[in-house]
């Protein structure tokens, strides 16, 4: 009989409704799971991000599928929730194994096994290798010494193996899993600013993994590993046109911290999207983008390009360690207009240095309203373990106190403050950018002119509604 394995999706709360901005397919956890059935086991997804979580179905859900492995899937907001799910197993479904991955345990290994006494295992690094020896050798019951990538506990005692070595070849990972989840749970949030799967069907990709940036607020450059390596393209292609068959996929959307560090695959990723006829969309920096590029990226199908941009001061942008001249944002923006790329959209953050003033965020509401972007994001700073805000703060006595809960970008009250703002002053200085440029008649009226059905039009106005509940009418939603 096989081992049944459950990987399950935590959320950042349990058994109360959270407004969620934007809503993923569990890629990652895909992706594992596929491994694992690849190899033999059954597998299923739980995802409580988009499926209500109450106590008594969650009990009878375990009791009747009687899982051998349970492996949680978590980020630092979520690590408790995790653990409370984790103690429900360990009560209510004894003889199941519980191994805990995802950034939070990856930057905090020794440490989340010491603070959370209910996760059996805890996997760190690159997650897929290290889940399947766990899982063969549970099922085997074989010893867990010498599993690289874990921290277990041995006679009581907190035992920590050497490191993983990364997968060099990326293509021997099959497609994620998408056949186990009900895709229309993933419809009640958009996807991506100015994407809903209410009106389109997007599915998520994954192309590459690594980033070479050094970002100091950034959780992707600080966990992980700076070598970056690519699938081939047709392993990718293959992904998509599978996705294209199986769900009717019209719209391919890149997760990658920067997609367009490859031109070559770029280049090549575009040729086969034109045949395709397909639109797509992608996340990268301002300074890894021509307009050639770009505009050969608009006649493939491209639509939507996300640019991490983070402030408008010269002086911030040198400390954060993103190191990009803001003529090279201005300039980015002013190509993405010009070669006719219909979403444009940026990402901010007030105090993604500690030493960020008054007049530093002055500056990136005037940039915001230079460069006109479609959409864009403005979040205070969150100092995710294992980045190195996360250290500088620690060290400065900057984080008051290590509230889990409270380490996410939106609808938290900040446990930490910077050299010149106050936690409350940080959430008032959010509220001011916005106020400044998303609720001003001359980006409402651009914003109105992207519309291009009524399905769209009822999107943004709901998105708007949150947004102005939460900045305007200084409203959490929970």
């Amino acid at each position: 009989m096989n081992m049944k394995v459950i990987g399950i999706s935590c959320p950042l709360t349990l058994g109360k409704h959270v407004q969620i901005t934007s809503i993923h397919f569990p890629l990652s956890l895909g992706v594992l799971l596929a491994y694992l059935r690849k190899n033999g086991f059954e597998i299923g997804i739980w995802d409580y991000n988009v499926e209500q979580f109450e106590e008594q179905s969650f009990i009878k859900r375990l009791q009747d599928e009687k899982p051998d492995v349970i492996g949680l899937a978590a980020m630092t907001p979520g690590i408790k929730s995790a653990h409370t799910l984790a103690g429900l197993i360990k009560k209510y479904s004894p003889k199941t194994t519980i191994i805990i991955g995802g950034p939070h345990v990856d930057a905090l290994p020794l440490q989340s096994a010491k603070e959370f006494p209910n996760f059996d295992i805890i996997v760190y690094g690159e997650a897929e290798d290290t889940f399947l020896e766990l899982c063969q050798r549970l099922q085997k019951k074989k010893s867990l010494n010498g599993c690289l990538g874990i921290v277990h506990r041995i006679k009581g005692k907190i035992v920590k193996e050497s490191p993983r070595p990364l997968i060099k070849n990326l293509d021997k990972l099959p497609y994620a899993a998408r056949d186990i989840v009900n895709f229309e749970n993933y419809k009640k949030a958009h996807v991506e600013r100015g994407l809903s799967r209410k009106f389109m069907n997007i599915m998520e990709f994954m192309a590459s993994r690594g980033c070479p940036a050094k970002c100091i607020f950034c959780g992707s450059g600080a966990l992980k590993p700076p070598t970056l390596r690519f699938r081939s393209l047709q392993h990718v292609l293959g992904e998509i046109d599978e996705c294209v068959k199986n769900y009717g996929t019209n719209y391919v959307n890149l997760i990658d911290d920067t997609f367009t560090l490859n031109r070559p695959f770029v280049e090549g990723f575009c040729r086969a999207m034109k045949e395709r006829n397909l639109e797509w969309g992608c996340l990268t920096r301002v300074d890894c983008v021509t307009k050639d590029m770009l505009q050969m990226m608009v006649d493939s199908g491209c639509i939507r390009v996300s640019f991490g941009v983070e402030s408008g001061s010269p002086r911030i942008m040198a400390l954060n360690g993103k190191n990009i001249p803001i003529e090279k944002v201005i300039q980015a923006f002013k190509w993405a207009h010009e070669v006719g790329l219909r979403v444009i959209d940026g990402s901010f953050i007030i105090g993604s240095h500690p030493d960020e003033t008054l007049d530093d965020v002055k500056q990136t509401i005037k940039l915001i309203k230079k460069i006109k972007p479609t959409f864009f994001s403005v979040t205070v700073i969150c100092p995710l373990p294992g980045t190195m805000i996360y250290n500088m703060m620690k060290e400065e006595g900057l984080i008051f106190a290590e509230d889990w809960e409270q380490f996410a970008y939106i609808a938290r009250n900040p446990s930490w403050r910077t050299r010149n703002f106050t936690s409350e002053e940080l959430v008032k200085l959010q509220s001011y950018v916005m106020r400044k440029t998303y609720f001003t008649p001359s980006y409402i009226f651009r914003l109105l002119t992207h519309i291009r059905s009524f399905n769209e039009f009822r999107y943004f106005l709901d998105i708007g509604w949150v947004a102005f509940k939460q900045v305007i009418l200084n409203r959490n939603q929970q």
